[in-house]
């Protein structure tokens, strides 16, 4: 069973730059998982702006692996997205793993990223 996971808080230095937060997993007095997400947003074609989280992707030390790390990592992201009251969730990651979770692909949604050619 993955062991509890803690979140570890980075102040922002600098005021222009996005607020960002990392969990992270500890095992035995390690690091053995990490995630990162940021608040962001989505700017529709009629001019509303959608605040998001945008997260991942997940990183989980190769010894442990498949042992539901990842997934519990993915749980709490998801558990705060909700809390902060998060319109959609953005994954940088396999959609082999996200998509397990319900996750979809943006773009099959219309929602595309600026650098996209």
């Amino acid at each position: 069973m993955p062991s509890p996971l803690r979140p570890v808080y980075h102040a922002n230095p600098c005021p222009a730059t996005v607020e960002s937060e990392t969990k992270v997993a500890f095992q035995t007095g390690r690091i053995i998982g990490h995630v990162m997400y940021m608040r962001s947003e989505i700017r529709a074609d009629d001019g509303r702006v959608i605040p998001i989280r945008t997260f991942g992707p997940i990183s989980i030390a190769p010894d442990c692996m498949r042992q539901g790390y990842g997934t519990a990592l993915l749980r709490r992201s998801m558990e705060a997205a909700r809390t902060l009251e998060a319109g959609a969730l953005a994954i940088t990651g396999s959609i082999g793993f996200y998509g397990k979770s319900g996750f979809t692909v943006a773009s099959t949604k219309g929602i595309h990223y600026f650098a996209e050619s």
